[in-house]
């Protein structure tokens, strides 16, 4: 109903310019688990999945997707508990990302 005060998360990172990312939970597992491109550089890149036990206060890497360009990413938990993430994915690594495919990928 309300947020508490905000804090930083150790081990999350992403680009320098931000990049949107995606957060699910699944509530038979009580895991919350959050997609971003885990690069803390200018170029967007290594996709990946973390997982958290404890609401977010502490992340592991569940996945590492793809460690090519990649940008935007959302995430479903699928009945059977399962996980996917679409993403988008370029051919180059540039500042200026630009997408060439989106990507589907199960992730458990």
């Amino acid at each position: 109903l309300t947020f508490g005060e905000p804090y930083i998360v150790e081990g999350l990172t992403e680009p320098i310019e931000g990049c949107e990312g995606s957060l699910v939970v699944n509530s038979a597992k009580d895991t919350l688990y959050f997609s971003d491109p885990n690069n803390p550089s200018l170029i967007r890149q290594n996709m990946t999945v973390f997982s958290s036990k404890d609401d977010g206060l502490s992340w592991q890497v569940l996945a590492t997707v793809d460690t090519g360009a990649v940008s935007y990413s959302a995430m479903q938990v699928h009945p059977d508990g399962g996980l996917s993430l679409l993403y988008e994915r370029s051919n180059v690594k540039q500042a200026v990302f630009d997408p060439d495919e989106i990507v589907y990928y199960r992730v458990i």
